[in-house]
């Protein structure tokens, strides 16, 4: 018969999707030998409100008559159930499969499937999926699965880098929902929690999820990384290994902070040894005030050392030097005005300006003289 189920799911879904839940504490599903199954259809309705949805599908409802089966350790690998739904695939029209916890074996004679079941259950975690996977005749096709996986710090981060958990989510388990999808052109999609995702991603979640072995096929052993992990899980030393976990961080806190200290220390040891040969070398040069204003004229000067040499020295030939310089015309006019003066007194007057013209002017070219000498370039 046809029925709708209320319930709420993580994922954020519209009308229209195609959902897989797990029922809640109240109702579960079970198939006809009483085994849990989760719920499979589309979405009919959606409550904003609250989260909930109601999902259509063909199936069978009691009352819960027995508890959830439950994880038996935290933080292992593979420590996850699953439930797999493959439609349209090689000889498969609809077929679902239920994995518990830990080791699972498939059985059965020559040509029951068992391979098929396999090769999707690769598929599903990260194989190659083609169109000569289709079923003949289909146009497209399905592979689903549903993973209760108990928390593990590296899954957790890969998924919340991802997008698809919350990183401030700390829960001891959770759902994980994959979808694969082939069509008869070849196209593939990859859907983890209702989301697109790459098979990057999907092969890096595989060994989080599911370890196969077959006839040499294996994959967890082969990593050596791995080892010490299913040594702890086998042992139960999983809380241990927490503590252990958490101590060594701390330690590793302290560590950090105590080498910052003595990183600082021998900062302020350097910084004084620093300061002190800055101060030592401060008084070596006896500096006085005013020094800087010397020293900028004498930058000043050094800079334009060529033109000021120029300079003084044409000054010094104009005013003494040459032939025709200033002090030999004022000579001259000295030596004539004392002659004037002995005919018109009134001039005499004069006769000591001119000296102390001739005696600045004499000054002056010396001053120039020294000062061209005292240039270097």
């Amino acid at each position: 018969m046809k029925t709708a189920k209320t319930g709420t799911v993580n994922s954020k879904i519209k009308r229209g999707d195609q959902v897989v839940f797990v029922a809640g504490k109240e109702y579960n599903r079970y198939d006809s030998q009483g085994k849990r199954q989760p719920y499979r259809g589309k979405v009919i309705e959606v409550d904003a409100r609250n989260g909930k949805v109601k999902v259509e599908g063909a199936m069978i409802i009691k009352r819960h008559t027995k508890p959830v089966p439950q994880l038996n350790r935290e933080g292992g690998i593979k420590e996850s159930e699953a439930w797999v739904d493959i439609s349209n695939i090689a000889l498969i029209d609809e077929l679902q499969v239920e994995f518990d916890n830990g080791l699972n074996l498939l059985t059965g004679e020559t040509g029951s499937g068992k391979s098929i079941i396999v090769d999707a259950l690769g598929v599903l975690i990260g194989g190659r999926f083609t169109a000569d996977l289709l079923k003949s005749g289909a146009e497209r096709g399905f592979i689903e699965g549903l993973f209760s996986v108990t928390r593990n710090d590296n899954l957790h981060r890969m998924l919340s880098n991802a997008g698809l958990l919350s990183e401030d989510e700390r829960v001891k388990s959770f759902e994980l929902i994959i979808r694969r999808e082939v069509s008869a052109s070849g196209k593939n999609k990859i859907f983890i929690n209702n989301k697109l995702a790459t098979l990057i991603l999907l092969r890096e979640l595989r060994e989080y999820l599911v370890d196969i072995h077959g006839q040499g096929e294996q994959q967890t052993l082969f990593k050596t990384d791995t080892h010490l992990e299913l040594l702890d899980s086998f042992a139960g030393n999983s809380a241990l290994r927490t503590q252990v976990a958490t101590a060594y961080a701390q330690l590793h806190e302290v560590q950090s902070k105590l080498d910052e200290l003595n990183r600082n220390e021998a900062e302020k040891f350097q910084l004084v040894d620093t300061l002190t040969y800055q101060i030592e070398e401060l008084e070596r040069t006896h500096l006085v005030i005013g020094e800087d204003i010397q020293l900028e004229d004498e930058k000043r000067r050094l800079t334009n050392v060529e033109k000021l040499t120029s300079l003084s020295q044409s000054s010094y030939g104009r005013i003494y030097e040459d032939d025709d310089s200033a002090l030999a015309r004022v000579r001259q006019a000295t030596s004539e005005l004392v002659e004037l003066s002995e005919f018109e007194p009134r001039f005499a007057e004069y006769l000591e300006g001119l000296e102390s013209a001739r005696a600045v002017l004499e000054d002056l070219s010396f001053s120039l003289r020294d000062f061209a000498d005292r240039l270097e370039f």
